[in-house]
């Protein structure tokens, strides 16, 4: 089985942070679902899910620009979460790998994927995270309409 939609809070504080001191645009076909962003799946085989849509996070006039588009996950060599580059993190036209996943897809309806920020990924969040920090898990929707229960 694999899933319809990857669904994802990206990390919790910061989140928050922005809902609080500045705004969160949501491009479809991405969409909010509770505390998390769904992004649908538009390719899957077996080393790669292609999922899509954007979500732009801004504060202090634009000063803080994260934006998290078409996240994709590989299965190989070790699983990882990479999401299009951007003019502001200087990889434009590049996929920057942001997150190092505990497993790649779930199998399960009900299991989540634990994340971590890479190296490579500390740049979207301007250093203001560690390599390695704790991101919120990965959830996925399943074609029968399941999820892993926290939407």
């Amino acid at each position: 089985m694999r899933p319809v939609a990857l669904l994802w809070g990206v990390k919790d504080s910061f989140v928050a942070y922005i809902a609080r001191f500045g705004e969160i645009s949501i491009k479809a076909p991405a969409m909010r679902v509770g505390d998390r962003f769904r992004f649908p799946l538009v390719e899957h085989d077996d080393q790669l899910s292609q999922f899509s849509g954007s979500v732009v996070f801004t504060a202090h006039g634009s000063a803080l620009n994260v934006e998290i588009t078409d996240p994709w996950i590989h299965s190989a060599p070790t699983p990882h979460l990479t999401v299009a580059g951007t003019v502001a993190t200087r990889t434009a036209g590049q996929r920057l790998r942001l997150a190092e996943l505990s497993s790649s897809v779930a199998s399960e309806p009900d299991q989540t994927v634990d994340t971590e920020l890479a190296s490579a990924g500390a740049v979207v969040f301007d250093f203001q995270y560690r390599s390695s920090e704790k991101l919120d898990p990965l959830g996925f929707e399943w074609a029968n309409g399941e999820t892993d229960r926290r939407s």
